[in-house]
């Protein structure tokens, strides 16, 4: 009897064992599980993470490329600027470097149309301009309405005298 209480005691102390290490097993299997739950939350956080990094770092160079090419257009004359300085210029050189000089049909244009504009057209160039129509022929369709346009601001009291005075000029130079 001693030995069938042994017998069934060592049967039930190897079946705890084996029980005791299914569990075991389950444990380590739950445990591996959630070890890989929070290894892949832990990466898809990362993940988050670097895009979050990425956008950050797209918006920032697009904000850089903005002002940079804010710094770039307020340098850089624009257009209009860089014409009516050739135009002044191409004025200039007609005077100072005749045998240089070639007729430029756009500048001329700007000339003819900006002859009003004391921020575009100082006075000094004004000069010089009145001597460049003086030159002009004088039965061209240009010069014409210019007289025209210059005997129109006299007559309009509402011009600023300033550009009034240049309108007499014109007249007196113009043959």
């Amino acid at each position: 009897m001693k030995e069938t209480v042994e017998s069934a005691v060592l049967e039930k102390f190897h079946r705890a064992q084996e029980l005791s290490s299914i569990l075991k097993k389950d444990s380590e299997e739950q445990t591996n599980q959630d070890v890989k739950r929070q290894a892949e939350e832990v990466l898809d956080e990362f993940d988050d993470i670097q895009k979050q990094r990425q956008n950050n770092l797209k918006k920032t160079k697009k904000q850089f490329k903005k002002q940079q090419q804010q710094i770039k257009q307020e340098s850089e004359p624009t257009n209009k600027e860089r014409k009516s300085e050739k135009a002044l210029a191409y004025l200039k050189q007609w005077k100072k470097h005749r045998d240089d000089w070639k007729f430029k049909k756009i500048l001329h244009i700007w000339l003819l149309k900006n002859w009003k504009d004391l921020d575009k057209f100082p006075d000094k160039r004004f000069k010089i301009f009145l001597k460049y129509l003086h030159a002009q022929n004088s039965h061209s369709h240009a010069l014409l309405r210019i007289r025209q346009e210059a005997q129109q601001m006299i007559d309009d009291e509402s011009i600023e005298e300033s550009i009034r005075e240049r309108s007499r000029s014109i007249l007196q130079w113009l043959p």
